[in-house]
């Protein structure tokens, strides 16, 4: 696990250094909220998700070197974390169809379409940071339905537009 998370780091980590060279968006992370979790399932229990819990987020938006489409990298208290991407097109705002992969706590990975319950929300409420609303149903194949809403700030060393 170490491993995966170290190799997402290095590549996350590239592409902001190459940002910092150009003029492309930056990258942004920070916290998001589980607004909503299906507290009655195995799964969120499990993994411990529940409402009013904490995950950390990286954003990486389209157009930086090697990035085609946007990108949100949530990794979760337990060891495990989540890619998604659009499915079709560039851009997560607005997205109702995703790609996700599932980097769980035991290294295993599972790649999946999913139709979330709404759209993906992303807008800049104020000079520098990124606003999300990720709702994603049935997360892992597990039944496990949750919302992240949380505002990102850009990553030391990107450059803004």
């Amino acid at each position: 696990m170490k491993y995966t998370f170290a190799a997402t780091a290095i590549v996350l980590a590239t592409a902001a250094a190459s940002a910092a060279s150009t003029s492309s968006p930056p990258i942004w992370q920070g916290d998001l909220f589980i607004t909503t979790a299906s507290t009655s399932t195995a799964a969120c229990n499990g993994a411990g998700i529940a409402t009013g819990g904490v995950v950390q987020a990286i954003f990486a938006a389209k157009n930086l070197p090697n990035i085609p489409s946007d990108q949100l990298a949530v990794f979760f208290p337990g060891g495990s974390a989540h890619q998604i991407v659009p499915k079709s097109g560039t851009s997560l705002n607005g997205a109702t169809s995703v790609t996700i992969t599932h980097i769980k706590h035991d290294a295993s990975l599972k790649t999946e379409i999913v139709t979330l319950p709404g759209a993906i929300k992303i807008s800049s409420p104020a000079s520098g940071t990124q606003s999300l609303t990720v709702p994603v149903s049935d997360l892992g194949a597990t039944g496990c339905n949750v919302t992240f809403n949380g505002v990102l700030i850009p990553r030391p060393g990107s450059l803004q537009n």
